[in-house]
């Protein structure tokens, strides 16, 4: 691994900065718009979610929902042209899909999890939700249903009880594959199709993150950051107890990490330091190409947008909005 930068390569840079009076925790760009959503806690530990709109270089804000509890967690992958929904996991254990323009409820579970739903994902091509909880539960949802369709625990929940602080789902035709990754540092990766555990390890602390760099084909690469300063790179060409990893670490918890939509083989990794780190990845070495110093505080979500290279959106606990270039 390499930490050294280049001026080849550009510098993730804040355009603009929003303040804000909630303390956020995840940030998305709705697909194919201009318009992002921030969701957080309000300080009177209520619910917040707001939608921007960036537009000719302004930033503004066109709506603000309430909710009864902080949601920690959201993903947009169910969204598409025609409709706009999030799917939200909030402190209450409680999962539904809100519908953006009606700001409605297209879908509730009351006490999905029991405690916190620390990580949610989804895919716009079918109706599916995964979740994972403090509850230690992995649970995947068929919006056409009530109730969970599939249930995963790990071995000895009784007595270890490891939360599950992120997931991720992989769908690449002929497999369908779940990562997963818990407090106690198991990274996880499950055959939805087969009905098996692929792959299994200890990285020896809590799996803040999971993120594939292309969730269609088989011979992708998975990213996974932890509470350790280490940033994770796993190649899935071939998933075996011997599978090629290779890890950048720094000196802060890195929690979160993605990849450019455009870019595969580069990736950005959000500091608990307030840097953005630029890797690419390149003759199975993973090389530090950029760091910035964005603000004094963790970053603990960011999102690229899929369709203007470069420009990215991201929230930190400085209880700040920016909107970001490469």
């Amino acid at each position: 691994m390499s930490d050294n930068t280049s001026s080849l390569f550009p510098k993730i840079k804040s355009l603009i900065t929003k303040r804000i009076n909630y303390t956020p925790f995840d940030i998305h760009w709705l697909p194919f718009s201009t318009k992002l959503i921030s969701i957080g806690e309000s300080f009177d530990s209520k619910g917040v979610l707001q939608i921007y709109n960036l537009l000719k270089g302004k930033f503004s804000l066109l709506s603000e929902y309430n909710q009864e509890f902080p949601s920690k967690c959201c993903t947009l992958g169910n969204s598409s042209f025609a409709s706009s929904e999030i799917a939200l996991g909030d402190f209450a254990g409680n999962l539904s899909v809100l519908d953006l323009e009606r700001g409605l409820s297209n879908f509730e579970i009351k006490k999905a999890h029991k405690g916190i739903i620390h990580s949610i994902d989804s895919l716009e091509i079918n109706n599916e939700i995964i979740t994972g909880g403090k509850d230690g539960l992995v649970k995947i949802w068929d919006l056409r249903r009530d109730k969970s369709c599939l249930m995963l625990e790990p071995k000895d929940i009784k007595k270890n009880f490891p939360e599950c602080w992120a997931v991720r789902f992989r769908d690449y035709g002929e497999g369908k594959n779940i990562g997963i990754g818990y407090d106690n540092g198991d990274i996880k990766i499950f055959d939805l199709r087969m009905d098996k555990l692929l792959f299994g390890e200890n990285l020896k602390n809590g799996i803040c993150y999971i993120e594939f760099d292309k969730r269609n084909i088989p011979t992708n690469k998975m990213a996974v950051t932890t509470l350790g300063s280490k940033l994770y790179l796993y190649d899935l060409a071939n998933i075996n107890k011997n599978m090629n990893k290779i890890y950048e670490e720094v000196n802060t918890t890195i929690w979160g990490a993605k990849f450019l939509p455009n870019k595969k083989d580069m990736l950005v990794s959000l500091g608990g330091d307030g840097n953005l780190n630029l890797y690419k990845y390149e003759e199975n070495e993973l090389k530090n190409i950029n760091s910035n110093n964005i603000c004094n505080a963790p970053i603990i979500g960011f999102d690229w947008h899929l369709m203007k290279n470069g420009l990215a959106c991201l929230v930190s606990l400085d209880n700040t909005v920016r909107i970001c270039k490469l």
